[in-house]
């Protein structure tokens, strides 16, 4: 049985049918994407407008820490400019080092050398 009140708290912070139904699924339950939309049709409809400027501004964060993380610098020269941040791994792969401080989530943890 589909949660509605889940449902509608998702499709209220603007997210579409299909991330809602990965979000709601689970290795018990799969939730498909059909089931989330008629939910959504059958109940919701009278919400849209509001679930449309909310997905709006939900594009326009994931765009801005997208482009936030990418213009900077390729990992390549990230790694070379901080050489001293990370250690050599058994394989001979860098891995950032702990101890040097927290690894945010545009630093890149592993680097595999070729």
């Amino acid at each position: 049985m589909l949660d509605k009140e889940k449902v509608k708290e998702k499709y209220l912070a603007g997210y579409n049918s299909t991330e809602i139904a990965k979000m709601l699924s689970s290795k018990e339950k799969i939730v498909k994407k059909s089931t989330v939309k008629k939910c959504i049709s059958r109940n919701f409809s009278d919400l849209k407008n509001i679930h449309l400027k909310n997905r709006s501004e939900l594009k326009l964060i994931s765009k801005a820490y997208d482009n936030e993380l990418n213009s900077y610098i390729i990992e390549r020269e990230f790694i070379n400019f901080n050489r001293n941040s990370y250690i050599y791994n058994k394989n001979f792969n860098l891995k950032f080092n702990e101890e040097h401080g927290v690894a945010t989530n545009g630093t890149p943890k592993t680097f595999y050398c070729k």
